[in-house]
């Protein structure tokens, strides 16, 4: 309700599929990962973590990124 007096003037009724795409995809990985969370393990979080971590190093090294 703040933002909302700011709308129009913003610009984002040009891009209102972008937005309302991004927040539908923010809530649907929300709703997915409290669920994933549930059933995993806090050592396989850590690993997925670490892995990605990892991964996303070498990809950031080789200029991939």
């Amino acid at each position: 309700s703040v933002y909302s007096t700011r709308f129009l003037k913003s610009g984002l009724s040009e891009n209102i599929p972008i937005v309302v795409c991004a927040t539908l995809s923010a809530m649907i990985g929300a709703i997915l990962g409290n669920k994933l969370l549930k059933k995993i393990t806090l050592k396989s979080l850590q690993s997925i973590v670490a892995v990605m971590l990892i991964l996303l190093s070498i990809s950031l090294a080789m200029g991939w990124i």
